[in-house]
């Protein structure tokens, strides 16, 4: 079976202090919650996503999971820390 290519990028910025994640999947409801993300991190590696703890993903409600350690981080800022998003289709 052939792999395709996919492309990564931070989740999107509406203004210098707030991702729109929304925008970037469609709409909110396309985002993972922070339960469906917590299904989805043991298979991360085994999916080939991109890991690291510096890029957590986020989930709908804007919280951040630590590949690392699978942790929630409600905390994390734009400031602090950019994040990445997965959506559903």
């Amino acid at each position: 079976m052939e792999s395709l290519p996919e492309n990564w990028a931070s989740a999107h910025i509406i203004d210098a202090s707030k991702w729109d994640i929304a925008r970037q999947c469609g709409s909110i409801e396309n985002t993972p919650t922070y339960n469906e993300l917590e299904l989805l991190h043991t298979v991360f590696n085994s999916l080939g996503w991109p890991s690291s703890p510096s890029f957590p993903y986020l989930s709908s409600q804007q919280c951040g999971m630590d590949e690392g350690t699978g942790a929630q981080d409600c905390s994390i800022t734009l400031i602090n820390k950019p994040g990445l998003v997965t959506c559903f289709q």
